[in-house]
């Protein structure tokens, strides 16, 4: 099962685990195909699933492929040495791994580890479980990787190498990888080396989401290295709990060289947050530095676990303290007692969230729905005035509340009189907020003139919903018939 380094292994005797060790080659074997995933419990059937995805071996190419681990899985065995280095001596009886992709698909490890895996050649892109992983719009549901570890395995390449994936190009969609960790050694011989990927980016800021991800292995690379992403060139990236304990190590230079990003595109609707490395850290502009004991005393994974948003479950978090250094996954988190404050978060008087937050660390505030209601922010005050307010800052010492800036939501009620909206559907306006009716509405025969506030079509034409209108609103479009002259056309 997926645990962190001094985690637990499949040698354990406590887990199921597939071994193919000390093999010169895995014949690729088609997983069981369920429910439309293909589930893998061997070696062979993760090579099996790697040419499905690659269309390779025979198998028909099939790049948005799902695949969901069934058991541990064992490649090889002793790929790095006693200090996470290369077992040299027995790299020609490993078996070769060829990374998976170009990948569209879904991979669930569910909560299991690949371990053993080694890959070196300096003349290709692309190292790791996945070679790259791309999106598309064509594919809505996106592209998602998680609940994986890659241990006690072995990647170097000439560009872009990370645990999990060599590199994510977003076209579309989305990208996610979510409860993921990597404690192997990743080399770039060139650039872009990453604990889980060596290098990002997208088109205009198509989603690339990291949550809930940790790196404990050595990243080696001569420029643009980092412990969680060696090159970070997407517009809109987030990266939300996370933390990397793994070794830095410059070949050539210390160029682009840090404890989380090894380089990475400033832009407003980037999310950091959440986000740790091992003190003293190297050259690092983000997260937050924690030291050896920090991490052992379990406050990290606690301030982790608090984390709320929709979309990350922060629960997969958990820690024995006094036995686990780190935190880890699928643990029950015991053994902890922390100075917190109280957070509670209004709706006018109505309380609508309390929250205990550990002192001393900075918390993203949640959003809290309201029906009939559209949120603009949290204030400090009641009277809602003064900045928005994202985060509790990590100076707080007592018990803090934040008022929720609410504006109500109303229906729109549009009768197009036998025509159709064809862009623009207006179906609810909220106060405060200018909303624009739809201008591209059509009728076989005839003419849209415009939308009016009743029924018999009288006074001005209504363009938009003034920012200081209230209640439910009904319009009405009217129609001239075509082929009349302009001075007896037929108003419907």
């Amino acid at each position: 099962m997926l645990k962190g380094k001094g985690f637990l292994f499949c040698a354990s005797v406590a887990f199921s685990c597939a071994f193919a060790a000390a093999a010169t080659t895995i014949t690729p074997v088609q997983p069981t195909l369920k429910k439309g995933c293909y589930e893998i419990s061997s070696a062979a059937e993760l090579y099996g699933f790697a040419a499905i995805v690659q269309g390779s071996d025979g198998f028909a190419k099939d790049s948005s492929a799902c695949g969901k681990l069934t058991k541990d899985i064992v490649v090889n065995e002793n790929v790095l040495d006693e200090n996470g280095e290369l077992n040299v001596a027995d790299t020609a009886d490993f078996a070769k791994w060829t990374p998976i992709g170009t990948f569209y698909g879904t991979f669930d490890g569910q909560m299991h580890t690949v371990s053993g895996l080694y890959y070196s050649d300096e003349s290709r892109d692309g190292a790791g479980l996945f070679r790259n992983v791309n999106s598309s719009d064509d594919l809505p549901k996106g592209t998602e990787i998680s609940n994986v570890g890659v241990v006690g395995s072995f990647f170097r390449t000439g560009y872009s190498a990370g645990g999990i994936v060599g590199y994510i190009y977003a076209q579309g969609g989305s990208v996610s990888i979510k409860n993921c960790f990597n404690a192997s050694r990743v080399e770039a011989t060139k650039y872009n080396a990453g604990g889980i990927v060596g290098s990002t980016s997208n088109y205009g800021k198509v989603p690339i989401r990291l949550y809930n991800v940790y790196n404990t292995g050595t990243i080696v690379g001569p420029n643009y290295v980092g412990g969680l992403i060696g090159s970070g060139g997407a517009n809109g990236i987030a990266l939300i709990n996370a933390y990397n304990t793994g070794e830095i190590i410059g070949t050539t230079s210390t160029n682009f060289m840090k404890s989380l990003f090894g380089s990475y595109t400033k832009d407003p609707d980037n999310v950091i947050e959440n986000a740790f490395y091992l003190e003293p850290g190297r050259n690092e502009h983000f997260g937050k530095s924690v030291t050896a004991d920090e991490l052992a005393s379990g406050i990290v994974t606690q301030v982790m676990r608090d984390y709320d948003m929709d979309g990350l479950d922060a629960s997969v978090w958990g820690q024995d303290v006094g036995t686990d250094p780190l935190p880890v996954f699928g643990k029950e988190f015991t053994g902890t007692d922390y100075p917190t404050i109280k957070m509670s978060l209004y709706h006018g008087e109505t309380l609508l969230k309390t929250k205990d937050i550990v002192v001393g660390y900075s918390y993203r505030i949640p959003n809290v729905d309201v029906e009939g209601y559209d949120f603009f922010g949290w204030k400090a005050n009641e009277n809602l005035s003064g900045d928005t307010v994202v985060h509790a800052p990590a100076t707080l010492t007592e018990d803090v509340s934040y008022w929720g800036r609410y504006e109500k939501r109303y229906n729109v009620t549009l009768e197009t009189n036998g025509g159709t909206v064809d862009s623009g559907l207006v179906e609810s306006y909220t106060y405060s907020v200018t909303t624009l009716l739809p201008r591209k509405v059509s009728r076989s025969g005839y003419v849209f003139v415009g939308w009016y506030d009743n029924e018999e079509f009288a006074g001005d034409r209504v363009k938009a919903i003034d920012a200081d209108a209230t209640g439910d609103k009904t319009f009405y479009a009217r129609w001239y018939k075509m082929g009349f002259t302009s001075a007896h056309k037929e108003p419907l």
